[in-house]
């Protein structure tokens, strides 16, 4: 009750930090105390309780976390509707040449534009842009990669300060890939072509990354207060303990002056910079200070940096000593699956399936039309560059097996994939704001052309083999399409997981 007591003034004001200290003081003491004239000793320290429970903790607030993640939500509903009463008063008064999120602290600001300024910091952290024309959206000052933790490009800025990720794009959709590979570094070329683009032109949007609708919330801005307080790249890079490591081997020195990022893209750097033997060093340590970490927050005693480094070196010298090959028995339960079946007459089956690989940076998408009959009418693979996560290529495959059977007149037609998510999201009509809902929108605007003559379910993963086939072997082979005229033999030589009904 006292943590919910405040909760309307901290939407509004930020609290002053030694209330917020108090009132937690007032609740640690009751939950430790067994009495009203005791206030009982304290074993484990607040911030440790705060966590939720499945994390080890109780599930206290952080009042402080919580005041500025609600904070955050009020400057989300005025960069959202900038329309509104409050929003066009405060633009009116204090940032009347610049946007919400530009704006920045004058003398002369009050003290809700000062608390709300605070919570914009959480929307700085995980906003960013959703890329449709690009005119609005700077490329070396507005969040807009899709990559955790800076969104932003680490790449020397050899462009232009003002200019827009509309130059990047070419005037018929797409990326201009020649231009990106010439300014960006390899680390951001490979994040920038992965960013899926519409085909026709839409605004510029702000979503929040860290929730699946895009639209942001109160639980999580509180989620990300506490993941930005201390992300990998601080953990093992930028904080003063693993510094001391770092510079225990002079070819590591230059860590101390890189720019912020998501530890995955600064370990790909480093690689790129680094030996071989250097980079399997680089691991091994990486590794021995998240070790001695983790001992410290458990209680543990606190190890210096040598003692990090001999483990390092224990470790790298008992590995070339060699180690007995140890062999992992694996045990097939054979599991009773679904069957596939072929469709009703007159209808014709589209069933696809999309496979991605991170570390290639490629989607593997696959689709098979079949008849009442069982025959094959048209099968189909391709690999293109990683379309984004999972959801997005089994949305771009369903997208790409329609306008297949349309190049061929099969329909009517029922599309079946194995994610459930993607076929929810298709027979609402809509997904979230990311880039997902523009593959969501463009097939619900191709299936209304002709009514009733698309259908789409989920299928189970033991009843989609085919088309999971086909995704598996676009790694192997070029893109392939074959019709009933081509032999089924060599369908079945690409698909060799399944057997085709007769």
């Amino acid at each position: 009750m006292a943590q919910t007591i405040p909760t309307y003034s901290m939407s509004v004001f930020k609290l002053p930090f030694d209330f917020c200290a108090e009132l937690q003081q007032m609740v640690a003491n009751y939950w430790w105390s067994h009495s009203s004239s005791s206030k009982g000793f304290q074993w484990l320290q607040w911030r440790l309780l705060c966590p939720p429970k499945s994390e080890g903790g109780m599930g206290f607030r952080d009042l402080i976390a919580f005041n500025q993640a609600l904070l955050a939500k009020q400057c989300w509903r005025i960069v959202l509707q900038p329309f509104s009463l409050v929003a066009k008063v405060l633009k009116a008064r204090y940032f009347p040449n610049c946007g919400f999120l530009e704006s920045k602290l004058t003398n002369n600001s009050s003290y809700i534009l000062r608390s709300l300024l605070w919570g914009r910091k959480i929307l700085k952290i995980g906003s960013r842009w959703l890329v449709g024309e690009g005119k609005d959206i700077l490329v070396y000052y507005h969040n807009w990669i899709p990559r955790p933790c800076t969104f932003r490009p680490a790449s020397p800025h050899t462009l232009p300060s003002d200019t827009t990720v509309a130059t990047l794009l070419k005037e018929n959709g797409g990326w201009n890939e020649e231009l990106i590979r010439t300014h960006f570094l390899p680390v951001d070329i490979a994040a920038i072509l992965k960013i899926l683009v519409p085909t026709v032109p839409l605004r510029d949007e702000l979503l929040w990354h860290f929730n699946q609708s895009g639209v942001y919330s109160v639980k999580s801005g509180y989620q990300r207060y506490h993941a930005g307080v201390e992300d990998g790249y601080h953990s093992l890079v930028a904080c003063k303990f693993p510094r001391k490591v770092w510079k225990l081997k002079p070819y590591f020195s230059w860590f101390t002056s890189s720019a912020h990022m998501p530890f995955s893209c600064f370990a790909k750097k480093g690689a790129e910079i680094m030996s071989k033997e250097e980079f399997v060093l680089f691991v091994v340590v990486a590794w021995s200070i998240w070790k001695s970490r983790n001992k410290a927050l458990n209680g543990n005693s606190r190890e210096d940096c040598h003692q990090v480094f001999n483990r390092v070196v224990t470790l790298l010298e008992s590995n070339k000593a060699g180690l007995p090959n140890q062999t992992l028995a694996l045990q097939i339960v054979p599991n009773q699956l679904d069957t596939w079946h072929p469709p009703d007459p007159p209808w014709y089956k589209l069933n696809t399936d999309a496979a991605v690989d991170m570390e290639g940076g490629f989607a593997r998408l696959g689709s098979i039309i079949i008849n009442y009959q069982g025959e094959v009418m048209v099968a189909a693979t391709s690999k293109k560059p990683c379309l984004g996560d999972v959801e997005i290529a089994e949305a771009y495959t369903i997208l790409e097996g329609i306008k297949l059977a349309a190049d061929v007149a099969l329909s009517p037609l029922l599309v079946e994939s194995d994610s459930k998510n993607v076929t929810n999201f298709i027979l609402k009509g809509h997904s979230s704001r990311g880039e997902l809902d523009w593959i969501i929108s463009e097939i619900g605007a191709f299936t209304r052309q002709k009514n009733n003559q698309y259908k789409v379910a989920y299928t189970p993963r033991s009843c989609n083999l085919m088309a999971h086939g086909l995704a598996k072997t676009a790694m192997s082979v070029r893109n392939l399409k074959c019709g009933l005229k081509r032999s089924r033999q060599r369908l079945k030589t690409y698909c060799n997981c399944f057997v085709l009904v007769e």
